[in-house]
């Protein structure tokens, strides 16, 4: 009779927590569209955009924008839509936050309690996040006024 046993300390797993890290300047809302200079990011993972929750961070769980996939890697110019609807103030500050993507690949699930596509944190467990100004131009304003008339070698008068 032969007899095998195994040690309860070879099914340890090291888990890599996700790291991240990107830089954002103050810009100009252009085409309802923001831009990210870089994010870099050990996995695949989203940004999204918070508003400023008035004592100098992000609010959460609350997104304004469309969440944006970037894949493992370093990448430049990473544009981010806010979602439809989503208006912004010119002089408001804004933040972009990294989050995993550790649920259903490809789907944005974070809600702040499910535990799924938290929010990346550094080495002194901080959440990834970064303010920034957004600027907005002004519409365009005026007015216009005529009288009634009459049409006079094909010229009106306003």
């Amino acid at each position: 009779m032969g007899v095998t046993s195994c040690s309860d300390d070879d099914d340890s797993i090291d888990v890599i927590a996700p790291a991240g890290n990107l830089v954002v300047e103050n810009q100009m809302l252009e085409n309802n569209m923001l831009s990210i200079s870089n994010v870099s990011m050990s996995q695949d993972g989203w940004v999204v955009i918070h508003r400023d929750n008035g004592d100098g961070g992000p609010m959460v769980p609350e997104i304004i924008s469309v969440p944006k996939m970037v894949e493992a890697g370093d990448a430049t110019d990473v544009m981010v839509e806010l979602k439809e609807g989503e208006e912004v103030e010119d002089g408001e500050v804004l933040w972009a936050m990294l989050h995993t993507d550790d649920g259903i690949m490809g789907t944005y699930e974070f809600n702040g309690s499910n535990g799924l596509d938290a929010p990346i944190k550094d080495d002194s467990n901080n959440v990834v996040t970064k303010s920034f100004v957004v600027s907005v131009e002004a519409s365009p304003t005026g007015t216009v006024s005529a009288d009634n008339q009459v049409l006079v070698n094909g010229v009106i008068s306003v």
